[in-house]
């Protein structure tokens, strides 16, 4: 009895301990966590939120060194924000949807700014750096780390329109969420990886190709509602969880051959998502992937039925038919969770393979394939998935061209440029 009363005030001690070293306080109007052990003070979020224009001292008690998570979020009617040369972090969602906040300029001794800082502030149109900042860069407003490598954040209000700078490999993780402004993205060739959260919640993007070179791809595009329009490149192998989670907007995809797996809720409640193409090496599909979708023809060019348990609804059974490569109809209504769908058919698969993506626009809907920024005298033509030529037509003049097209997958070629798309 007495050990355990003992184990009981040593525990107590040591909880008293840890928050003796934090204490909140308000100063001046804003609320700081004060550490009493590393002598500093961190800006913190306060119920009645900042508004107005605020200048952030650079010594309250302690040193002023963080900006923390959510410190100035929610806060719309705040006009501007001064920091001192004192801040080396800021944190998650530190100006969250100050959608009242113009620009922001990060000091010299800033070393770290956690994704999504400057999510959502519509207003925003640029973010600077002094230039003695080792670490970050600011180019036209775009905040990068020092050597343009990685774009880092892109303030939600400076353009509609952008396209990344080729010096760009990274694309950071939050750096357009909630840039719900955006109608447009170019990816240039070059870029490697593309951050979690990259693009969440950019309501207002319609359209997006992913280069080649993309090899790393984190959930994305989650809850991106206004995108009809998703072109994967080649050199993807995963289709990371939430990818495309609640894009409602979407009709179709198509997976590149070299994805072996999709992740769960990849594309959970797409609820427009009708057809979708599977390639030839996919291996797994993992729980939920497709829940809540309205799925109507499921292409799966993979002779061993990929593991599929749990990855449909019961929606499936009646409203989709499944296309599979010839002469493995058995074995995928024999598998679980592809013997949810009650309507299986067989395909010839071979004539879509070898396909290649490039950065032309190409997009399908209601039977129609339509090429966009056409040359005047180019060829555009549609192909059968068995390479059967359908319709080909050459542009008069640049733009637009329109083919009507009655197969469900369709190979669609713009000079040597080739596509492999759904038409539903």
């Amino acid at each position: 009895m007495k050990q355990k009363l003992l184990m009981f005030v040593v525990a107590c001690l040591c909880a008293v301990g840890a928050k003796a070293d934090w204490v909140t306080t308000t100063i001046d109007g804003l609320r700081y966590n004060l550490d009493t052990d590393t002598k500093t003070a961190e800006v913190t979020w306060t119920d009645d939120y900042y508004s107005g224009d605020i200048v952030v001292p650079s010594t309250v008690t302690y040193t002023v060194t963080t900006i923390g998570t959510e410190a100035f979020g929610y806060c719309r009617n705040l006009t501007s924000v001064v920091l001192p040369e004192t801040i080396v972090e800021i944190y998650s969602g530190a100006f969250y949807q100050s959608t009242k906040l113009t620009s922001i300029r990060i000091p010299a001794a800033v070393a770290e700014i956690s994704a999504g800082a400057f999510g959502g502030s519509t207003s925003m149109t640029a973010i600077e750096v002094d230039e003695a900042n080792p670490y970050f860069a600011s180019s036209d407003g775009v905040l990068y780390n020092k050597d343009l490598s990685e774009l880092v954040a892109f303030p939600a209000g400076k353009a509609t329109q952008f396209t990344i700078p080729s010096t760009v490999t990274a694309i950071g993780g939050g750096a357009f969420s909630n840039c719900t402004p955006l109608t447009s993205i170019t990816i240039p060739e070059g870029v490697v990886t593309i951050g979690e959260g990259a693009f969440t919640r950019c309501t207002g993007l319609t359209s997006v190709v992913i280069p080649n070179s993309v090899t790393e791809m984190g959930d994305a595009f989650d809850n991106c509602s206004g995108l009809t329009n998703v072109t994967l490149g080649e050199g993807l192998t995963r289709i990371d969880s939430y990818s495309f989670r609640r894009c409602t907007a979407l009709t179709s995809i198509s997976i590149p051959n070299a994805v072996t797996e999709i992740g769960e809720y990849a594309f959970l409640y797409c609820t427009s998502l009708a057809t979708v193409y599977l390639g030839e090496n996919i291996n797994s599909l993992v729980s939920s992937c497709f829940f809540g979708c309205g799925l109507k023809d499921f292409y799966c060019a993979a002779t061993t039925p990929p593991d599929a348990e749990g990855a449909f609804d019961d929606n499936v059974s009646t409203a989709a038919v499944l296309h599979v490569p010839t002469g493995t109809r058995d074995s995928y209504a024999a598998s679980y969770g592809w013997m949810k769908f009650f309507s299986v058919t067989e395909y010839d698969a071979a004539g879509i393979s070898g396909v290649t993506v490039s950065d032309a626009t190409v997009s399908a809907r209601d039977g129609k394939v339509v090429f966009s920024n056409v040359a005047a005298g180019e060829s555009v033509s549609l192909y059968s998935t068995e390479g059967k030529l359908l319709k080909s037509a050459t542009a008069a003049s640049a733009g637009v061209v329109s083919l009507d097209a009655d197969q469900p997958v369709v190979v669609a070629k713009v000079g040597d440029r080739s596509f492999k798309l759904s038409t539903k």
